[in-house]
């Protein structure tokens, strides 16, 4: 009976902690300092017809804490539903969903071509699309940063032995003195950004064979604008 009530204790501890440790290595595979995270256990979604996550399979990631300390070579996955990134324990064997206040950015699959930076956005929320403390997923940065919100929304099933069915969606955004508005992947969204240089720009997408309408042409669209000298001198926003 001892052992029964010890047991449900520390079922209770386990599931009331919200500190844990994540025992990682710098980037150079040498041990480093523990890293204080905090969370709360992850419930797996059920009931679902598709996947929740960004890449279904867990990614190695470094976590930036806004105390300004990096939790190195963690294992998490992102959650497109909820906009939450997910972090297995290996101490615990546990799966947490990481305290957003605590977070400042994240790379998934750091060093490798494939990485990709999030960063918490801190704005005002753009209509019901974007809300403070959401993970952008960063395309370009600069004075322009062009961003995606990996999102999903989740449709009811209509019928009693059927499930709920996930739709991935992507939101692209971009900030520009400090204001951040939501795009479409158009060339025109980019002229409705920055009006006073529309033959500019159309000049760049016809020098550079960027009409196709694409976020791989917006990226470099982005890019090729940054490099534009004076392009900025006089930018009505």
């Amino acid at each position: 009976m001892k052992i029964f009530q010890c047991r449900i204790m520390l079922s209770i501890a386990l599931m009331v902690m919200s500190t844990f440790t994540a025992f990682a290595s710098n980037g150079n595979g040498y041990p480093q300092e523990n890293i204080k995270l905090t969370g709360k256990f992850y419930a797996y979604p059920i009931g679902l017809d598709g996947s929740p996550y960004l890449n279904e399979e867990w990614q190695m990631g470094n976590l930036n804490l806004e105390n300004g300390k990096t939790a190195y070579n963690i294992k998490v996955r992102f959650n497109i539903i909820s906009s939450d990134l997910i972090f297995y324990n290996e101490t615990l064997k546990r799966v947490f969903v990481v305290d957003k206040e605590t977070i400042k950015s994240f790379v998934l699959n750091p060093g490798s071509k494939d990485s990709l930076l999030f960063i918490k956005y801190d704005g005002t929320d753009v209509g019901f699309k974007l809300h403070k403390s959401d993970f952008l997923h960063v395309l370009c940065q600069g004075k322009i940063n062009f961003m995606v919100k990996h999102a999903a929304d989740v449709i009811d099933a209509t019928e009693s032995n059927s499930k709920n069915k996930i739709y991935p969606k992507d939101y692209y955004f971009v900030n520009f003195n400090n204001q951040t508005s939501e795009i479409k992947i158009k060339n025109r969204s980019v002229y409705s950004l920055f009006p006073s240089k529309k033959k500019e720009i159309k000049r760049l997408i016809s020098e550079n064979k960027l009409r196709r309408s694409s976020e791989a042409n917006l990226i470099k669209l982005f890019n090729l604008i940054e490099k534009s000298e004076g392009f900025f001198d006089s930018v009505e926003k």
